[in-house]
């Protein structure tokens, strides 16, 4: 149906965009990229995106040099509450209007016009030649209050017949049954007094709890408001002796409670073994203010050394504002930030060779988030935070010197770079003063002897590689490599029991 609506605009001279994939990849605001790089002026999305885009602390305006002249939604009901968070995000210039029709007439049925007022929760008018109506269900019209959406004369896209139905009986039953003659179209709306709409849901999904009907979205809708809610599932079932059953299936947007499970039992089992074990706490970096409270509570009440996180997430990074929540309670609580490699966020230009995964795409992945937080202003900010790198530095030791270097050049030099904040000191001090290293996966003296040149033996810590790589080639590493007794000694255990508060 999208696809005829899009292709339409042709008609009237607009150039049509066509985006195939996910609109939330590798970021939340793909689609808001998208379209600001192609300067999109009637960008068309769903509800369920938007809603998405609030829960992520997407902002909606400043992708590109202008708003959006008119933003279109479709595809299911938009509560009043998110139209108004849209329209306050891209401002008075863009009319952000709803749409509703369906597949099987190609067409909508209600929408708006540059002309129309909007009103948030309510779609503005009926189309241009579409006799909508409400019907109660002695079928008369009825308005301000729930009815069925009908259709009381024929329209141009309505279909003539289906396949494999030589009688028609299955056509008439699909629209005609309810309201002999009048289309019913399944959806549940009210008209207002003044000329708008009001969609409700479906009407064969109608929900009737102790007489109340409700469309689905009268549950969805506050529901789905809470950010803590990912996907909501309602059910209706009538059961015997004239009793109702409406369960409500949430799964959650952000793993809070399985975040709190698993630093439970990885607590309980550090309690276990003080002397043996330590452990980094889990958090939900996709929910900020959860992470700095779960935090708070991981170096808190359950003792543990630090949290980890697998390096970006959903294609968003720690320098942006949006996680400075998390980065103030770990500064705060002293916790180190283990920052894990993972599959970098732009996929397409890993994906050959095997590219992708630990022979390049995990280093060069968590060296770009560490490179971002050093040149972002981030650590001026959270000046204590201490960040914990594998692989002797996802390889920016070696590359320390160019790095200042350039950096310099480009704060002195117009246009030698896209904009950069102002820093307090050059990248290789930060890099040194915040940033803890670990032997993980690399066995190589020479590599060894640059990261401790680059920070001093007291930021560098053994670590093992495990199951990829083999502990005990590891351990006699360490061993026969060498170094001072006091680099070794540090390297061993002493940069670790400090980093991560170790005891016993």
């Amino acid at each position: 149906m999208m696809w005829n609506v899009l292709v339409s605009g042709l008609l009237l001279g607009a150039t049509a965009v066509c985006y195939e994939g996910s609109p939330a990849h590798p970021g939340t605001d793909a689609l808001w990229r998208l379209a600001a790089g192609l300067e999109v002026s009637v960008p068309g999305t769903s509800p369920g995106y938007l809603a998405a885009c609030r829960k992520a602390g997407v902002r909606l305006a400043g992708h590109g040099p202008a708003a959006p002249e008119r933003l279109g939604v479709t595809g299911s009901a938009f509560p009043a509450d998110l139209q108004h968070w849209v329209a306050g995000e891209l401002g008075p210039g863009t009319q952000v209007v709803c749409s509703s029709g369906g597949t099987d007439v190609v067409t909508a049925f209600l929408g708006a016009a540059p002309t129309t007022l909007v009103r948030a929760g309510e779609l503005s008018a009926p189309c241009l030649g579409v006799s909508v109506d409400a019907y109660g269900r002695d079928g008369k019209s009825v308005h301000g209050e729930v009815g069925e959406l009908v259709v009381l004369r024929p329209m141009p896209s309505m279909p003539l017949f289906f396949w494999d139905d030589p009688d028609g009986s299955r056509y008439r039953a699909a629209y005609f049954d309810t309201y002999p003659g009048v289309w019913r179209h399944g959806d549940w709306i009210t008209l207002t007094g003044h000329g708008s709409v009001l969609l409700h849901g479906r009407s064969d999904a109608t929900l009737n709890r102790h007489g109340v009907r409700m469309g689905c979205s009268d549950i969805y809708g506050p529901v789905e408001e809470l950010a803590e809610i990912a996907e909501a599932l309602v059910v209706g079932v009538e059961q015997d002796g004239g009793d109702y059953w409406m369960p409500l299936f949430v799964t959650t947007t952000d793993g809070i409670g399985l975040v709190r499970e698993f630093n439970d039992a990885l607590a309980a089992i550090v309690r276990r073994h003080p002397g043996r074990f330590g452990g980094l706490a889990t958090v939900t970096p996709q929910a900020p203010e959860a992470a700095a409270t779960e935090i708070e509570r991981a170096m808190g009440t359950l003792g543990l050394n630090g949290i980890m996180i697998n390096s970006h997430t959903g294609g968003y990074y720690l320098d942006e504002p949006r996680f400075a929540p998390l980065l103030a309670a770990a500064e705060a609580s002293g916790a180190p930030v283990y920052l894990h490699p993972r599959v970098p966020s732009m996929l397409d230009a890993y994906r050959p060779y095997g590219l992708l995964g630990a022979i390049w795409g995990y280093q060069a992945e968590a060296g770009l988030h560490a490179m971002r937080l050093i040149l972002s202003g981030t650590l001026d900010r959270h000046p204590g935070l201490t960040v914990v790198l594998g692989h002797l530095g996802e390889g920016i030791p070696y590359w320390l010197r160019r790095i200042d270097n350039r950096h310099a050049f480009a704060a002195a030099t117009a246009g030698a770079a896209t904009p950069m904040p102002r820093l307090s000191l050059t990248p290789s001090e930060y890099f040194r003063r915040n940033f803890v290293l670990t032997t993980s996966g690399i066995d190589d003296p020479d590599v060894l002897g640059l990261a401790l040149r680059a920070v001093g033996e007291d930021r560098v810590m053994f670590a093992v590689d495990y199951p990829y790589e083999d502990p005990k080639a590891a351990v006699d590493f360490l061993r026969n490599t060498p170094l001072t007794d006091d680099q070794r000694t540090a390297i061993a255990h002493r940069t670790a029991e400090r980093v991560f508060t170790l005891t016993g």
